[in-house]
């Protein structure tokens, strides 16, 4: 007995110190949150009636979208997405440049009547017969001409065959018939497609697709027993 009054007394400090830690654990696991979680079992109630009593929002939520519905909703803006094209006025100037040079051997007037025609087809805009946005001459692209954008009908701008026709057309048929034997004349397209922007601005779209489809306020009913439950 003394020798467990003497051992108590030596290690009392020790021994209250164990008591402290032991009693602070019990503290906070005795009033730590309890885990929670959903008491309802939604693939047996599926495409059934709720059989448990109404349910009503604990807290205020958004409703998140399905996957689905969210890949569903960003192939229709990819899909349905109007392409960026650039009026180029740099291949404009290369053009002229190497048309004006294909007619040094015509007389001053001559040279300046075609080539007047020539910046009319490019100021019209010519575009390219194909494109890598696989847009037709009835499909709306926007057209960036400087800095600014407009909507506009592909088709309103030539093909380079048409511009051939619009400048050759109003020429007289003796210098039209010269130029074509002594000239090499081709048109380059102006009018052409901008990947990279067009991916910019379908990027910034598609980082608009909210994730959500409304929300539910604190106390709404959920859904009420005897309902149907659905994917909804």
């Amino acid at each position: 007995m003394n020798n467990l009054f003497t051992f108590l007394r030596d290690r009392h400090s020790f021994i209250y110190k164990v008591f402290l830690f032991v009693a602070s654990l019990l503290i906070i696991v005795w009033f730590s949150p309890r885990e929670s979680g959903f008491k309802y079992d939604l693939e047996e109630v599926k495409n059934s009636t709720w059989p448990y009593e109404t349910l009503k929002a604990p807290i205020d939520f958004a409703i998140q979208k399905s996957t689905e519905d969210l890949e569903r909703e960003q192939d229709e803006i990819s899909n349905s997405f109007t392409p960026y094209f650039r009026f180029d006025s740099s291949l404009v100037d290369e053009s002229e440049q190497r048309m004006a040079f294909e007619m040094e051997s015509f007389s001053s007037d001559e040279r300046i009547r075609f080539l007047e025609l020539v910046d009319k087809a490019y100021m019209k805009g010519i575009r390219a017969t194909q494109n890598a946005a696989n847009r037709g001459a009835d499909d709306e692209v926007w057209l960036v001409r400087g800095n600014s954008a407009e909507i506009k009908r592909l088709g309103g701008f030539l093909t380079p065959a048409e511009a051939d026709s619009f400048v050759f057309s109003k020429l007289t048929p003796a210098l039209r018939d010269q130029i074509r034997e002594r000239a090499i004349i081709g048109f380059t397209a102006n009018v052409v497609y901008d990947s990279a922007m067009t991916m910019n601005y379908l990027k910034q779209a598609l980082s608009n697709v909210s994730h959500t489809q409304g929300a539910v306020a604190k106390g709404e009913i959920i859904i009420q027993k005897g309902e149907i439950v659905d994917n909804d």
